[in-house]
């Protein structure tokens, strides 16, 4: 049994991967997506180089001071609901 799921693991990356070769060939970068249940993260991959051009995650220092509630909206709220 462990054998057959095996082959089905190497037959599926198998066929990934040769749909990345198909994109590559375009020259184009792509676009990589991973959302976690906390957080998303985004990367730009050149598949001809093998390098990654650009990486945001919302774990990074830039996007959680843009994230930042509004303090003086939260002490409102504390206030109104009383």
């Amino acid at each position: 049994m462990t054998s057959t799921l095996r082959n089905l693991a190497i037959r599926r990356r198998n066929r990934v991967r040769s749909k990345l070769r198909r994109v590559a060939k375009n020259s184009r970068p792509r676009l990589s997506v991973f959302r976690s249940g906390r957080h998303i993260y985004a990367q730009v991959i050149d598949d001809i180089a093998g390098a990654t051009l650009a990486a945001a995650s919302s774990k990074d220092k830039e996007f959680r001071e843009f994230r930042q509630p509004d303090k003086e909206k939260s002490k409102c709220d504390s206030k109104c609901e009383k």
